[in-house]
């Protein structure tokens, strides 16, 4: 019975060490700077706008682009029911949701720092918000941030969010020659 005690307490003491590190390595800012430097434009809202219109290959108002990675990103496994309950949301709001995985285009990639990201557009095809879902360790539902976004109809310009912190996964950066996809 002894055996059982100790054993029990050494899971235990593993369980809060694993339950800490893993808390610890996946609370990382949102931005490392490349949204910051991005918004820096005179008309970065227009200009990412533009972008998000050529690369989507379509009209972008009363859209909402989801972004994610393509490497099984364990945050956004994490934050998967979080997602799909903005996307309900968005649909009910009447908005078109579309995905984007960031490796599949370079052009983003200047501007989205981490994902999972968000990005919400107005009836008129304006930015409303730019940023992640939430903030907080694992970026659970009770502490989302862009939903009070989504039916945003009396803006005045976008919220950029930068300073976030919480389970967020680093976007690949675009290879060196590249040039910035917006104009200062």
């Amino acid at each position: 019975m002894r055996w059982f005690y100790v054993l029990f307490v050494l899971w235990i003491g593993a369980s809060i060490t694993a339950l800490v590190v893993f808390s610890q390595s996946s609370n990382l800012p949102f931005d490392d700077s490349r949204l910051y430097n991005a918004v820096q434009a005179r008309d970065f809202e227009r200009q990412f706008g533009a972008l998000a219109t050529q690369q989507l290959g379509q009209d972008i108002a009363n859209t909402v682009v989801h972004f994610s990675s393509q490497d099984n990103c364990m945050c956004e496994t994490v934050a998967s029911r979080h997602i799909q309950a903005v996307k309900n949301l968005s649909s009910e709001l009447g908005k078109n949701n579309i995905d984007v995985a960031l490796a599949e285009s370079s052009s983003w990639l200047n501007t989205i720092p981490a994902t999972p990201a968000v990005a919400v557009f107005d009836a008129n095809g304006e930015l409303t918000y730019l940023g992640p879902y939430a903030e907080g360790a694992g970026c659970f539902t009770g502490q989302g941030i862009v939903e009070s976004h989504l039916d945003n109809t009396a803006h005045i310009g976008a919220t950029i969010l930068m300073e976030a912190e919480g389970c967020y996964c680093r976007a690949a950066t675009k290879k060196a020659g590249k040039s910035q996809p917006f104009a200062t």
